[in-house]
């Protein structure tokens, strides 16, 4: 079976570009977003600045765990 997954092609980097995300989804009319992590990364709230910004954001938020 063959999959495809195309990818972003913006990509934002240095202090303060986490704060792009909620401007990149809601350019792109985008109504929701899934955000796939470790729970460690939950636990040690490296994932929740994401989710947070999404959440602040009024942007629907779907999570996925990997093990």
């Amino acid at each position: 079976m063959v999959r495809r997954i195309m990818l972003n092609g913006t990509s934002y980097f240095g202090q303060g570009a986490i704060q792009e995300i909620v401007n990149e989804i809601k350019n792109r009319h985008f109504k929701k977003a899934l955000v796939t992590s470790t729970p460690d990364l939950f636990e040690f709230k490296v994932a929740t600045k994401v989710t947070d910004l999404l959440d602040e954001a009024g942007i629907a938020v779907s999570y996925t765990h990997l093990r």
